[in-house]
């Protein structure tokens, strides 16, 4: 079994294009639009730019960037993703320690990606992913 490692970073709020000018003018950051991107407003940044890859864009309230009707966007995260070997282990792993998970597996549509939510014992949320290294290796955000 691999070890489990940190592959990417999101940082979500309400104001995306404030985030973009932000961390764009602080840190000298080049934000792409995602491709096939369903929204402008989430951009992301490759592994040469940021150390990780990431992604910064608007708050979800759903899986894969899914929003509820009337969503206001709430206040944002930074999220971690670590990828997994077997996310369905993983997110059970995670129950039983803290007893919180966020958003259970999800198979992203079209890919081999699975992802999911917990929370640590202090309601730090955590993306786990199966198969998300691959997925930005194959978009070009990784080398």
């Amino acid at each position: 079994m691999n070890k489990p490692v940190v592959v990417q970073f999101e940082i979500t709020g309400r104001d995306p294009g404030r985030l973009h000018s932000f961390y764009s003018s602080l840190f000298g950051w080049r934000l792409r639009d995602t491709p096939g991107g369903k929204t402008a407003d989430y951009k992301r940044a490759s592994d040469e730019e940021t150390g990780i890859p990431g992604a910064i864009g608007p708050t979800r309230s759903g899986p894969n960037a899914a929003r509820e009707q009337d969503w206001d966007g709430g206040s944002g995260q930074l999220t971690v993703y670590v990828e997994v070997e077997d996310i369905e282990e993983a997110v059970s792993r995670a129950e039983k320690l803290a007893d919180r998970v966020v958003s259970p597996v999800h198979e992203v549509p079209g890919k081999q990606l699975k992802v999911a939510f917990i929370a640590d014992p202090e309601g730090h949320v955590i993306g786990l992913s199966q198969g998300l290294r691959t997925a930005l290796k194959q978009a070009g955000y990784t080398k």
